[in-house]
C-alpha cells in the first residue's frame, strides 16, 4: 500500500458497499484543486475558482473503462454531493450540465 503524504487522504467507502477499497483510492489536496488517483492515476479532479463573485467548481473527470475505477469515480462524486448511482449513471445525468446552488455551480467535463 502506498504511503500517503500529508495532503492526501485515502477514500472511504461511505455510500459505496464494500467495507473499503484497500488503499487502491485517495485524494490529494493541491491549493485550488483536489485530485483523485485510482491505481496510482490521476482519474478526476475538482477545481475551486470564482468569477464575477461566484464560486465555481469544475469537475474534470477521464472517461474510465476500469469497473473499481469507475467505483471509485462515484464514490468520490457522492462524497462531494453529487445525487448519483453509479459512475454511468454520472455520465447519462451530468455530462454537459450545469448544476447550479445558491452560492455556487458545478460543471462537469469528461475527457
Amino acid at each position: 500500500m502506498k504511503k500517503l503524504n500529508k495532503n492526501e487522504t485515502e477514500l472511504q467507502c461511505v455510500y459505496d458497499g464494500r467495507n473499503s477499497f484497500y488503499g487502491k483510492a485517495f485524494t490529494r489536496n493541491l491549493d485550488e484543486k483536489q485530485q483523485l488517483i485510482s491505481y496510482e492515476t490521476v482519474v478526476a479532479e475538482k477545481c475551486r475558482e470564482v468569477q464575477d463573485g461566484q464560486v465555481i467548481y469544475t469537475y474534470t473527470i477521464k472517461d474510465e473503462e476500469s469497473r473499481t475505477t469507475m467505483r471509485h469515480i462515484a464514490e468520490w462524486l457522492k462524497q462531494n454531493g453529487f445525487q448519483i448511482k453509479t459512475y454511468a449513471d454520472t455520465k447519462k445525468k451530468y455530462v454537459k450540465n450545469v448544476l447550479n446552488n445558491d452560492s455556487f455551480k458545478h460543471i462537469i467535463v469528461f475527457e
